[in-house]
């Protein structure tokens, strides 16, 4: 875990650690910054901030153009590190650096320059265009979900209509789902 504190504080934390459990805590890293696994963290304006962490000794060896990976691989490689990016990076201008690395690596691998920034521009665009997840839970919040066991006699434009009818009267829209029949095979 990180805690941001005075060494008292710390001190503090680290005995009452220690005499909660059988595990031995050790504070292995003081001060504003601490690399843990491939981050950077840091204590700034009072926040943590995180930035993508490479080891100084990464030969940045990626897959050769020429390879026997299909082309689907590559651009596999090139979205999952854009993504690893945006994930690991608190600012922009640090993610947009750590990409124009990678592009540049891959472009002196014998990767067509243009081929990899189309597939970092397709990654970004949705990257972009993803709901926000707040969005997407108070929509949730917004409906009310009708689960039945499905049926191929359930008429299910009609029951669609009769819930879409009557959802004045619960004041939100109503969605229907289906669970699966039980079976042999899923009971095994």
């Amino acid at each position: 875990s990180t805690t941001c504190s005075t060494p008292a504080v710390l001190t503090e934390i680290h005995n009452c650690l220690g005499n909660w459990s059988y595990l031995n805590w050790e504070i292995t890293a003081e001060g504003q910054e601490i690399v843990f696994l491939d981050r950077i963290l840091t204590i700034d304006s009072g926040g943590i901030k995180s930035n993508l962490y490479e080891k100084p000794l990464n030969k940045h060896l990626y897959i050769v153009p020429n390879s026997c990976h299909t082309r689907s691989n590559v651009k596999s490689l090139i979205s999952g590190g854009v993504i690893r990016i945006l994930r690991a990076c608190s600012r922009s201008s640090d993610a947009k650096m750590h990409i124009s690395k990678v592009v540049a690596r891959l472009a002196a691998r014998g990767h067509n320059y243009r081929d990899v920034m189309n597939t970092v521009d397709v990654t970004l665009c949705k990257c972009s265009s993803r709901p926000n997840t707040a969005r997407s839970q108070q929509r949730k919040r917004d409906h009310l979900y009708y689960v039945i066991q499905f049926s191929s006699s359930v008429n299910i434009p009609h029951l669609r209509e009769m819930l879409n009818r009557h959802a004045h009267l619960l004041g939100k829209k109503v969605l229907t789902s289906f669970k699966s029949q039980p079976n042999i095979q899923r009971m095994l």
